[in-house]
């Protein structure tokens, strides 16, 4: 699940705060976010 960018990009954008829950580094979450 945290592999699959497509599902991931959901809960990133409902915990802006805390992308290190999901097991993602800033750098990556960063990527998603601007997607």
């Amino acid at each position: 699940m945290l592999e699959m960018p497509a599902i991931i990009k959901r809960p990133l954008l409902c915990a802006p705060g805390r992308p290190m829950l999901l097991g993602f580094s800033e750098a990556s979450y960063q990527q998603f976010n601007e997607v």
